[in-house]
């Protein structure tokens, strides 16, 4: 694996392509680079849409060819190696930046999968609230399950596996080992803003007003929109005195 973000971008190509004893300045000894090592296997290239301009005109000869090329050296090298390649940047529109290659696109994009943020699959938060918990022998309480739910996590299932360790860790101090709500809702923290109770519930007050917007003020639709069930939303709905009713289109 190489996160593309994380080499210096005048070393991305000997990390890939390896180079010859002498090739440039510190090259002391001959590298192999990672297409070579994962000869017969597979080369995750992660944050792929950091790779400076050069490297990608290496790449996709190389994903054309099967041929890697040494920095430094005179002969190419056959390889059998298969390329995953992720980013969490929108590929298409770096395209019409003109900061990547489209053809180098194509030949990345045998299949390509898009892995939806935890926002738009809501209902995932309580498998992997409870799954996170359970690996440390902890529950969740049902009150804590609906904060969660509510949260936009944009840090995704990291974000959410932190604060599932970190409300454990504020549970067992006060002698528990189930998380409730209170643990929790101090730990939902969006960037660089720290939310008081009256922020965190007009966040929430607004994002249930927008799905029962979208359901016409059915309470069910409006649920599964927001990935919770029936009855905790209708609890929501007591607790910041929402009426569903002037919601319904006649």
């Amino acid at each position: 694996a190489l996160n593309c973000a994380a080499v210096p971008a005048e070393l991305v190509d000997a990390e890939l392509f390896g180079h010859a004893r002498g090739a440039f300045s510190g090259a002391t000894r001959e590298r192999t680079g990672l297409f070579r090592t994962a000869h017969g296997g597979t080369l995750f290239l992660d944050e792929i849409g950091e790779m400076p301009a050069p490297v990608q005109a290496k790449l996709l000869r190389t994903l054309e060819t099967g041929e890697v090329r040494p920095v430094g050296d005179d002969q190419s090298l056959l390889v059998d190696t298969r390329v995953v390649a992720a980013t969490n940047r929108d590929v298409d529109e770096l395209i019409e930046s003109g900061a990547f290659r489209g053809d180098l696109l194509h030949r990345l994009a045998g299949l390509r999968v898009r892995l939806p943020p935890l926002r738009e699959r809501r209902e995932d938060v309580p498998l992997l609230s409870l799954a996170f918990a359970h690996a440390v022998a902890a529950e969740v309480s049902s009150a804590a399950l609906e904060a969660l739910m509510l949260h936009p996590w944009p840090g995704n299932v990291r974000e959410l596996r932190n604060v599932i360790a970190a409300a454990v860790e504020v549970a067992r101090r006060k002698g528990r080992s189930e998380i409730t709500d209170q643990d929790v809702v101090p730990l939902l923290v969006l960037p660089s803003v720290r939310r008081g109770p009256a922020a965190r519930a007009d966040q929430e007050q607004q994002r249930i007003s927008d799905a029962l917007e979208r359901a016409s003020g059915d309470v069910a639709n409006a649920a599964a929109l927001l990935g919770m069930g029936r009855s905790a939303l209708y609890e929501a709905l007591r607790r910041l005195n929402l009426d569903p009713r002037p919601y319904r289109r006649r």
